[in-house]
């Protein structure tokens, strides 16, 4: 009788009868029912009574396809995003457990956290920002969404940014062979932390930035100062440097357009630190992303970044360390348009 109740139409709603017919047909159904012998439930109210019985079945992975599969129909739903996050809480212990189905189901779990962003302030922006940490493998990989609670949470709070470089780094004096080796958890952990460090710039968060999105002197400062005095203090300052370097890379622009701002610029100077200077230079670079070209345009694309980073170099010369950063940038495009321009040199002479 369960394989009955399994066969797609003309048996409607077939999850809805296999009570009927006891517990024993009950349980067999909601242990072996595939999605698509299910169909998607047209209310919210069907879908949640159709997840629930696959949780209780211990196949919440398949519940969470199916959430996945009715965002676009239910996600306005609070009671939807509710069930998300419960469900999404209870299976992370299985990533990575079945490659084959977290590699299936990986894409569609974005849309879920597209969800519980739109509904931080019904399940709590703290509560989202531990699931999109803890399901931070996934979400990178996104194009349309990537952890922006937990960025949030970063931007607001130095001491999280301090415990994910504590995470992601070893401390400065202890060598490679002295390190204690990595359980697999505390590898993900590290590499989860590394991701999110480096993939700050990508975001729309910056550090102490306000609820007007504005950058203001004394908040980037006390942010600033406390993160480098716990860096310190747990012996990583010179890498936590390079990563508030890459963070300053998503701070938003002057009203006049002038980026980075008077404020970074100010800072960066204040601190004078070679490792911070660093960071942002690769964080900017980063930023450019793939590139693509014939094979006898030569160097003109790095030609013209490094025209406009001479000019934001001359701009800023009130601000040295700015200044030097846009000048480092403008040679290293010059460089790099030197090579290409010998590659296509050697394809026209056949080389």
């Amino acid at each position: 009788m369960a394989d009955v109740l399994r066969s797609p139409p003309p048996i409607e709603k077939p999850w809805s009868q296999v009570d009927a017919f006891g517990d024993e047909v009950a349980n067999e159904y909601w242990s072996r029912v595939r999605y698509y012998d299910l169909g998607l439930p047209d209310e919210l109210s069907q879908l949640l009574e159709v997840c629930r019985n696959l949780h209780d079945a211990g196949r919440t992975g398949l519940a969470l396809e199916l959430l996945a599969l009715s965002s676009g129909a239910h996600s306005s739903q609070p009671e939807f995003a509710e069930a998300a996050a419960a469900y999404l809480e209870q299976w992370v212990e299985h990533i990575g457990r079945d490659a084959g189905h977290t590699q299936r189901i990986q894409y569609r779990i974005t849309t879920l956290f597209e969800a519980l962003d739109e509904h931080r302030d019904h399940l709590g922006a703290g509560r989202v920002a531990v699931l999109e940490w803890q399901y931070h493998s996934f979400l990178r990989r996104g194009a349309r969404l990537s952890s922006p609670n937990l960025y949030r949470e970063m931007e607001r709070n130095p001491d999280l940014f301090v415990q994910l470089v504590e995470l992601a780094f070893k401390p400065a004096s202890v060598s490679r062979d002295e390190q204690p080796p990595l359980t697999e958890s505390q590898r993900q952990m590290a590499l989860n932390a590394h991701h999110v460090l480096s993939g700050w710039p990508k975001s729309r968060f910056a550090p102490s930035l306000d609820e007007a999105r504005e950058l203001g002197v004394d908040p980037l400062d006390a942010w600033i100062d406390r993160t480098r005095d716990k860096l310190a203090a747990i012996d990583r300052a010179d890498i936590g440097d390079q990563m508030i370097g890459t963070a300053l890379a998503s701070s938003p622009s002057d009203a006049d357009g002038d980026w980075p701002s008077e404020a970074v610029r100010n800072l960066l100077d204040r601190l004078d630190s070679d490792e911070v200077d660093q960071g942002l230079l690769v964080a900017i670079r980063n930023q450019r992303g793939v590139t693509s070209r014939g094979m006898t345009d030569g160097g003109e694309q790095e030609r013209e970044l490094a025209e406009r980073y001479r000019a934001d170099s001359r701009r800023f010369q009130q601000w040295p360390r700015t200044a030097a950063i846009f000048t480092s940038l403008a040679q290293s495009y010059e460089h790099e348009a030197g090579v290409h321009d010998r590659d296509a040199e050697a394809w026209h002479r056949g080389l």
